[in-house]
């Protein structure tokens, strides 16, 4: 990395580290090692996904119950960290692309290392993987006792920074998903797989649609959903898409959409974009103008004015 690369990262990531609990929880030489960061957190406190620029590689300084994956964006040339998880001692070279993934245990190694790095408590992995599985895992140790590289992981990890910066949530339980799924196939596990023949049934399907119209004012789960096909979480996701033709995410977000644009013709003129954001399940104002912009190419103020 140049220097001109270095400070074009080092712009480009401006969040302020004081507010992410994972840096403040670190050793004061630990954060030392941090230039700087973008950090966004599930907000039920399970998982959390990172892009930091730091001068060395870091220990947490305490042992952790925590799995964490760390992809290689960019790094100095003929530099190694070496790690241990407990599964034997190996080494990362600094080529782009690399991931390590474990818990615990130690990493040395000087940088610059500009990375995407994604932190899941053990729990909340091993329930994801359970219902993915229909069953309990087995071991995990195949990922941490050597480093190694996965073009779908790097862009999962990718995208999922980019629902953040873009704020889009629904995206956010589908990729953690597949994250989880891939990880149960690096460690071959026997994934069940979904027929692309296969599809929900017709009342099945009919009946999620109509929760989905009657409850577009308010926060809708995948699992939510999925109770009501009579599937699993990750299972639902596919299988509507399969069923309808889109993903369940963008379904809901079109329908939110079409309810806005209705209400931005009809309702009062007067009415706050806040008030019609929340009418149509959007968490804020922010998020709706971003939403409604993308899928119709204005905002909503100039929607409406060209709609008089």
């Amino acid at each position: 990395m140049n220097v001109s690369e270095l400070l074009q990262t080092k712009n480009s990531l401006r969040m302020p580290l004081e507010t992410w609990q994972r840096y403040l929880a670190l050793p004061a030489v630990s954060r030392d090692q941090f230039i700087a960061g973008d950090h966004y957190a599930d907000p039920h406190g399970q998982w959390d996904v990172s892009e930091i620029l730091l001068a060395e590689a870091i220990n947490e300084g305490k042992p952790s119950n925590d799995y964490h994956m760390s992809v290689l964006l960019h790094g100095e040339e003929n530099r190694y960290v070496e790690l241990d998880f407990g599964a034997g001692r190996f080494r990362r070279s600094s080529q782009p692309g690399n991931i390590v993934f474990g818990t615990g245990g130690s990493i040395k190694g000087r940088g610059l290392f500009h990375s995407v790095g994604f932190h899941i408590s053990q729990a909340e992995l091993y329930r994801r993987m359970g219902l993915i599985l229909g069953r309990e895992i087995h071991s995990l140790e195949k990922l941490q006792s050597n480093t190694f590289q996965d073009d779908l992981i790097s862009a999962l990890l990718l995208q999922l920074l980019r629902s953040f910066r873009t704020e889009i949530p629904q995206l956010r339980d589908d990729l953690v998903d597949r994250i989880c799924h891939r990880l149960l196939i690096l460690t071959s596990h026997k994934v069940t797989e979904v027929s692309p023949s296969d599809t929900m049934h017709a009342r099945s399907i009919k009946e999620v649609i109509d929760y989905i119209h009657a409850n577009l004012h308010r926060e809708l789960t995948r699992e939510e959903l999925a109770k009501i096909a009579g599937v699993s979480g990750p299972y639902f996701s596919r299988l509507f898409g399969q069923t309808v033709g889109e993903s369940p995410k963008r379904y809901l977000l079109k329908r939110r959409i079409e309810r806005a644009s209705r209400l931005l013709i009809d309702g009062d003129a007067d009415t706050p974009l806040a008030v019609i954001a929340s009418k149509c399940g959007f968490a804020n104002q922010s998020q709706f103008c971003v939403a409604f912009r993308r899928f119709v190419g204005v905002s909503p103020g100039e929607y409406r004015r060209l709609q008089q």
